[in-house]
C-alpha cells in the first residue's frame, strides 16, 4: 500500500510538471498557494521561453517579471505613460517591476533577441488615460555586454542610475524630465520634448547626446570619449564637463541668449556642440 501511495505521488508530480511545460508553451497563468506570501501567480509568456513573472502582492497588484539575460541583445520599453527607472540588478537577471490596474496592463514579448515591455492594447483597452496615477516601471539590469536599451515614456520621468555596462542607452519622453546619474555606458542619448535633461557623473565611451525642446540641459561631471552634443530649443545649457577646455573641439551657438563658449575653437580629441535658440550657454571644465 505504501509503495502504491509513493508511485501515485510521483505520477502526480510528473503530471503537474508536464502540464506546466505545455501551458508555458501556449501562454497562460498558474496560481500556486504559498502559506508564507499567499497566492503567487506565475505568468507564462506566450512564445517566450525565458520569461517568468511573479505576482506576489495582489493587494497592490505589483507585477514582477524576471528574465534570463542570456540571449537578450536589446531591451525596449515603449507605449508607457508613467515614470521609468533603470537600475542595476544584483542577481544576474533582468527584472521588470510595475503596478497594474484596470486601466493599465502590460505585455512582455521576446523575439529574435529583443525583449519588449509595452502596454496591453487588447480589446478591453479603450486607450490610455493620462492621469497622475499612471503606473511606473522599474527595469533592473545585470551586466550585459554589447546590448541596446531603449526606454520611452509619453508623460513621465525617465531615470537611469548606477549603471556600469557596455551598452547603448537611449531614453526619451514627450513630457517629463530625463536624467542619468553615476552611469558608465558605451553610448548615451537622452531626449525630452517638454522637460529638463540632467546628467551627473556620467561617462560614455563614445558619444553623449542630450536634447530638449522646452527645458534646461544640465550637466555635472559629464565625460565622453568622442563627442558631446547639448541642445535646448527653449532653455539654458549649463554645467561642468570633465577635463580641460583644450581637450575639446568646440562648436557653440545661440540665437537669443549669452554664451561663454567660442563659436568655433580648438582641436581637441572630443567634439563639443552646444546649441540653444532661446537660452544662455554656460559650460565650464573641471580641470580648468
Amino acid at each position: 500500500m505504501k509503495k502504491l501511495w509513493i508511485i501515485g505521488l510521483i505520477l502526480l508530480v510528473v503530471g503537474v510538471v508536464l502540464f506546466g511545460v505545455g501551458y508555458w508553451g501556449s501562454g497562460g497563468d498558474i496560481t500556486v498557494l504559498n502559506g508564507d506570501v499567499g497566492p503567487i501567480r506565475v505568468h507564462l509568456g506566450r512564445g517566450t521561453s525565458n520569461s517568468v513573472g511573479i505576482f506576489s502582492d495582489e493587494d497592490a497588484e505589483t507585477e514582477r517579471r524576471v528574465f534570463a539575460a542570456d540571449g537578450v541583445e536589446e531591451i525596449v520599453l515603449k507605449e508607457l505613460f508613467g515614470g521609468v527607472e533603470i537600475r542595476p540588478s544584483d542577481d544576474g537577471q533582468i527584472w521588470l517591476v510595475s503596478e497594474e490596474t484596470e486601466d493599465y496592463r502590460f505585455l512582455t514579448e521576446f523575439e529574435d533577441g529583443v525583449l519588449t515591455l509595452r502596454r496591453d492594447s487588447g480589446e478591453k483597452e479603450k486607450g490610455w488615460k493620462i492621469e497622475d496615477d499612471a503606473p511606473d516601471v522599474t527595469l533592473y539590469l545585470p551586466q550585459m555586454p554589447d546590448c541596446t536599451i531603449r526606454a520611452e515614456s509619453k508623460f513621465g520621468e525617465v531615470e537611469a542610475e548606477d549603471l556600469d555596462m557596455d551598452c547603448v542607452l537611449t531614453v526619451t519622453t514627450e513630457g517629463g524630465r530625463v536624467a542619468a546619474e553615476d552611469c558608465r555606458v558605451r553610448k548615451l542619448t537622452m531626449r525630452s520634448s517638454m522637460g529638463q535633461v540632467e546628467v551627473k557623473d556620467v561617462r560614455s565611451e563614445t558619444s553623449v547626446e542630450l536634447e530638449t525642446k522646452m527645458g534646461e540641459v544640465l550637466v555635472d561631471g559629464l565625460a565622453a570619449g568622442e563627442s558631446i552634443r547639448l541642445v535646448s530649443e527653449m532653455g539654458a545649457v549649463h554645467g561642468k564637463l570633465a577635463g580641460r577646455m583644450e581637450d575639446y573641439t568646440i562648436r557653440a551657438s545661440t540665437s537669443l541668449g549669452s554664451c561663454n563658449l567660442p563659436e568655433k575653437w580648438g582641436r581637441g580629441s572630443v567634439t563639443l556642440e552646444a546649441e540653444t535658440r532661446m537660452g544662455e550657454i554656460n559650460i565650464r571644465f573641471d580641470k580648468d
